[in-house]
């Protein structure tokens, strides 16, 4: 995950011009007259000023037995006690400062932060809102709010003291950048790149608004922009871990795996207790097959922001892998549905260690997983299970198991559909189907609305049916939608749809059984078919999970041989251009087809003849502008890894009968959803996530971003926001 945004601690707001100086002055002054309270107080604020609490205490202290009932000086004291975190002893003086000075905001104001530090929130809110009733403008105040609305969740009522502060003091790029966050937090990234990039405007020199430019432009898929503001970051701050959590967040997602776990290892050692960074070198580990380390590091995600909450823990011993001879064993669920069917594999090696396995699913998974091997009980929450000696969460076996590159346990098909509904599904298509291929097809994932960084994750990884259009209209096959929720196929499609048939992964996977390959989004269905032992080919997303290797066109968790001649079970097809702008999107569009397109040419009739693909064509004269024209071929078998369409003649002269006119001729833009993007800015800016960074250039054809709607003129549109 990347790091959080960051939200810039407020500079003091009184200073002196020289701290020494005045020090010197009041020492002499003190040689005349040692019981001036006015010197006295001075050089305990002198002291404060230097870094020196225990000795400003001491200054503190001769002012007051001067002077006993001063607010002034009780407000200075209690200020020794919070720099050296000591609010139970700040907060007693500063409230005897308030009783004596009802109207003395920097008593209150300090009060309040003394609370807040000591997590009593109820009485901070109190006190601070008694300083907006003396002083209802006070910016640092408001800002103080802000972060208090912001870490309850009550995002509104911090964007809205972010704006009152912002209209008294609209210079401050602290808070301009703050508010940036509250709307990236709401999901409403155009209004958090303006804040942003306003913040910056005021400061250059202001790596915070950087690093958060970073983890936006990382979440909307712009990876070369999020790289280039994460170097610029560390460019004014090296030593700087969020930033470098960012780059290497950047680096893993352009595949420099090595260059990214450097990156994380870098900032762990400037930050050794911060768990997101270590978590996302274990992904650069487990993607770069560096299991021995990886797994023993994932372990860290129960300390995630994400995952914290779900933690379970439970009084019995958590199991290593150790052989214990009719012993119980609790495996429970912990994260996706996809999740549980890859790594339920593992509970018939620990049966074989003499366990009793009671394994805990999600519900639509029970059915199924009754199936697997080894498995004395299966459960779903909210079940209570019954009596166990240890437990293990569901993606902890591998690191139990010892698990290697090499030793991945490949046992599918490891679970197994139901024998009388896969002949009652089978009896159910024969009206249907006539001897053909039967292909499954899955095109979205779940939309994950409830998290904008989930469902921007989810917008990288699925598509617009729509795009599967040139070669489902292949009449040698039979396609079948495997789409339970998301965008339905446009009936124009032809597609055969039982889903409605379907009530859980059992039923579906007695469905698969009777299909002869299944090409998916990443999503459980992946999954599925692989556990039940069937071709799948995985239409990949760019910045691909740790799970589907990038340098290889198969993966070892599904790597048994297909019944289909010459493919694996897992092919992976690779979308080469992250970006959604206009000529990429066209670009990501004609490439999948193609792509899919000589694979299905594959299941009807093998491998085409490298001469039937041509691998380059910059010898093509007077190509359109911002096209690409780069072309590779993907190992022996030469499939097209990269293909945008540049001329309709030439490349249907080019291609002939491997390339419909529909691919050529329908080059409109889709969005990946089919659907309004979930960008919700309220007036015309980045309705689409690629539209935010319209000032930069693509990283795979270098054609402008955004088509057109970049936010250059970002001062206008930060006023219309506030």
């Amino acid at each position: 995950m990347p790091s959080l945004p960051d939200f810039a601690p407020n500079p003091l707001t009184e200073t002196l011009d020289s701290v020494e100086a005045a020090g010197k002055i009041c020492h002499a002054l003190l040689a005349e007259t040692p019981d001036n309270v006015i010197c006295l107080q001075l050089m305990g604020i002198v002291e404060c000023k230097l870094g020196h609490p225990a000795q400003a205490e001491i200054w503190f202290q001769k002012s007051l037995a001067l002077k006993p009932d001063s607010a002034e000086i009780l407000c200075s004291y209690a200020l020794t006690f919070m720099m050296r975190g000591e609010f139970a002893r700040a907060i007693p003086l500063l409230k005897r400062a308030t009783d004596i000075k009802p109207d003395f905001t920097l008593a209150f104001h300090h009060l309040g932060n003394a609370y807040k530090e000591s997590g009593i929130i109820a009485e901070a809110v109190r006190t601070y809102e008694r300083v907006l009733a003396l002083k209802p403008d006070d910016v640092e105040i408001l800002h103080n709010l802000a972060i208090i609305a912001k870490d309850q969740g009550r995002l509104p009522e911090a964007k809205a003291y972010y704006k009152r502060a912002i209209a008294k003091d609209p210079s401050n790029p602290f808070c301009i950048n703050n508010l940036g966050i509250i709307f990236y937090m709401m999901g409403d990234y155009g209004r958090a790149v303006i804040c942003y990039r306003k913040a910056l405007e005021l400061k250059p020199d202001y790596p915070e608004a950087l690093n958060n430019l970073s983890v936006l432009a990382g979440e909307t898929g712009a990876f070369v922009q999020e790289l280039d503001y994460s170097k610029q970051a560390l460019a004014l701050r090296p030593e700087y871990p969020e930033a470098l959590n960012n780059l290497g967040n950047a680096l893993r997602h352009t595949g420099k795996l090595e260059e990214a776990i450097e990156a994380f290892r870098h900032a762990i050692r400037l930050n050794e207790t911060d768990p997101e960074i270590q978590h996302n070198l274990s992904a650069a580990l487990l993607a770069a097959g560096e299991f021995d380390e990886g797994w023993s590091l994932f372990e860290i995600r129960w300390k995630t922001k994400d995952l914290r909450h779900v933690y379970r823990k439970y009084p019995q011993p958590l199991w290593h892998g150790e052989a214990a001879e009719g012993r119980v064993l609790f495996i429970h669920y912990e994260q996706g549905l996809g999740d549980t069917l890859q790594f339920c594999r593992y509970a018939p090696m620990a049966a074989a260690r003499g366990l009793r396995v009671i394994m805990e699913v999600q519900q639509p998974l029970v059915r199924l997983i009754k199936s697997l091997d080894g498995v004395e009980t299966v459960m779903a929450r909210p079940e209570k299970p019954p009596a166990f000696d240890f437990y293990c969460p569901m993606m902890s076996l591998p690191q139990a198991m010892q698990t290697r590159l090499e030793t991945i346990p490949d046992t599918a098909p490891y679970l197994m559909a139901d024998e009388k509904e896969v002949l009652e599904w089978r009896k159910r298509l024969e009206p249907l189907v006539f001897g053909k291929p039967r292909v499954g097809l899955v095109w979205a994932g779940s939309g994950r609305l409830h998290s904008p960084c989930l469902a921007m994750t989810d917008r990288r990884r699925s598509i617009a049916p729509e795009m599967l259009e040139p070669f489902v209209k292949n009449e040698n096959i039979h396609f079948f939608s495997l789409q339970k929720d998301g965008p339905k196929a446009p009936e124009a499609l032809g597609l055969i749809d039982l889903m409605d048939g379907c009530n859980d992964f059992a039923d579906t996977a007695a469905l698969i059984a009777n299909l002869d390959l299944v090409i998916t989004v990443d999503t459980a269905v992946a999954h599925l078919a692989g556990a039940l032992g069937k071709p799948v080919w995985l239409m990949n997303r760019f910045d691909s999970c740790w799970r589907w290797p990038r340098r290889r066109d198969t993966t070892p968790w599904y790597f048994h041989h297909a019944p289909v001649p010459s493919t694996q079970s897992r092919r992976l097809e690779k979308r080469h251009c992250p970006h959604s702008c206009g000529a990429c999107s066209r670009s990501k569009k004609s490439k999948l087809q193609f792509c899919l397109k000589l694979n299905i040419s594959t299941l009807l009739k093998g491998h085409p003849a490298p001469s039937e693909i041509p691998t380059m064509l910059s010898s093509q004269p007077n190509l359109p502008p911002g096209q690409c024209q780069r072309f590779s071929t993907r190992d022996k078998n030469s499939f097209l890894c990269f293909i945008v369409l540049n001329n309709a003649l030439k490349l249907q002269s080019l291609y002939g009968n491997l390339l419909p006119k529909a691919a050529v001729l329908r080059l409109y833009y889709l969005d990946v959803r089919g659907k309004k993007p979930y960008i919700n800015t309220g007036f015309d800016v980045a309705d689409e996530p690629s539209h935010l960074w319209g000032d930069s250039l693509c990283p795979s054809c270098f054609c402008p971003q955004g088509e057109g709607r970049s936010l250059l003129n970002n001062h206008k549109l930060f006023e219309k926001l506030v």
